[in-house]
């Protein structure tokens, strides 16, 4: 029987559906465990440990499926599943990994790479700052910290850092082409504004190498009110989506991505 079938059967109270549903899906649980085991080996003590993932996997497909959630209409099940199974395997390979040790100045390093990254600025442009070369910046940009930590010398600079606290903001690595890419097209649009414009919406939200600023503090600069300010702001978002819209690249990328990822989950 099919995975649709399968589930219906389970949704209108077959029990034994699940069983089946489950065995149906086996072989695609466990290659799926083993292409995590393969991409995190370095965070993993032994070969076998993707029999532990394929357990977690397996668990998380039976719990999800209870929670009769999926809706056939919108997808295939494993594109519907997938990322959740991924996730699961990703808290355990976080709780359970082996400890790395960095010293503190590249643990600071990281640190101010990703604020840099996260005001949008490009990977040259944070080198400059930093002093550093670009590919050292990609390369603290992709650092995983899915796993324990020990920062060694100068911890009182930066104080106690706790793991859950590391991995709360981790991006998970199937998603950095992609948010690289959307920074890169929406920089193409923001370049596309005036000067004035770039100024009032970069200092509003602190990015592209502009210092975040209040509405008010903007506002003082151009003598304007912040109600001013705001309405500005507004006319420079709606020409920002209309942009968007017009088959800017940045939509072009985000349609495709998102059509890949219902037809694959990947």
């Amino acid at each position: 029987m099919t995975n649709k079938e399968l589930i219906e059967r389970f949704y209108d109270g077959d029990q034994s559906a699940l069983d089946e549903l489950y065995e149906c899906n086996k072989k695609e649980i466990e290659k799926l465990a083993k292409e995590t085991a393969w991409r995190y080996s370095q965070y993993i003590s032994t070969e076998d440990d993707w029999h532990d993932l394929f357990q977690v996997a397996s668990f998380e497909f039976v719990e999800r499926i209870k929670k009769k959630e999926y809706d056939a209409e919108k997808g295939t099940l494993l594109t519907y599943i997938t990322p959740y199974l991924k996730a699961s395997m990703l808290e355990y390979i976080g709780q359970n990994s082996s400890l790395f040790k960095m010293s503190g100045k590249t643990f600071r390093l990281i640190s101010k790479c990703r604020a840099l990254d996260k005001r949008w600025l490009s990977d040259e442009e944070i080198a400059d700052r930093l002093g550093i070369s670009p590919r050292q910046v990609r390369a603290y940009l992709n650092f995983s910290f899915y796993h324990s930590v020990i920062v060694n010398g100068d911890t009182e600079e930066i104080g106690f850092v706790s793991e859950s606290t590391l991995c709360a903001n981790e991006q998970h690595p199937d998603d950095i082409v992609y948010w690289k890419w959307c920074k890169l097209y929406t920089r193409e649009l923001f370049e596309q504004l005036s000067l004035r414009e770039r100024y009032i919406i970069g200092s509003h939200y602190g990015i592209f190498g502009y210092k975040k600023m209040t509405d008010e503090n903007i506002g003082k600069i151009l003598t304007k009110t912040r109600d001013a300010v705001m309405k500005d702001i507004e006319g420079i978002l709606t020409k920002l989506r209309e942009m968007y819209y017009d088959n800017s690249n940045l939509y072009r990328w985000r349609k495709a991505h998102r059509l890949v990822w219902d037809a694959t989950g990947e």
